[in-house]
């Protein structure tokens, strides 16, 4: 009867088999991973298109606390709510022109100011450029 050549079944094959196999739980920890990754891509590129729509959220919210004293002080005096957010709104659209037409005066001085100075700027790059340059011979 042949038996199998030494060492090919002993104990230490064993161990040798059972050590090279992959541990049960590596299987699972990839699919947890590859899971996870493709859940933060999604969750990013969601974010990525309704950015401009949570921007516009965050800024109303922010507006609408920053309105909210005065549209109670004048709901405590009588106003419908509605009225009341109207006039507050109506009138800060109307300092924001103000203060935008306020400040056209300005920078049209500060762009003349600009323009005037242009000529002076090129000929002092001009004879910057003339004095690195060297000497020329026509």
């Amino acid at each position: 009867m042949a038996t199998a050549p030494e060492g090919l079944d002993s104990p230490a094959t064993d161990e040798l088999r059972a050590s090279s196999r992959l541990p049960l739980w590596l299987p699972r920890l990839l699919l947890m991973i590859i899971v996870y990754v493709v859940g933060a891509f999604l969750l990013l590129q969601m974010l990525a298109r309704v950015r401009d729509l949570l921007f516009m959220i965050v800024v109303s919210l922010f507006l609408s606390f920053a309105i909210e004293p005065a549209v109670n002080f004048l709901a405590q005096r009588g106003w419908r709510r509605g009225a009341a957010t109207g006039l507050i709104l109506f009138t800060v659209i109307l300092l924001g022109i103000v203060m935008v037409v306020a400040m056209v005066p300005l920078l049209i001085g500060q762009i003349q100011g600009l323009v005037a100075e242009v000529p002076g700027w090129l000929d002092t790059i001009a004879t910057q450029v003339n004095e690195r340059s060297g000497p020329t011979s026509r």
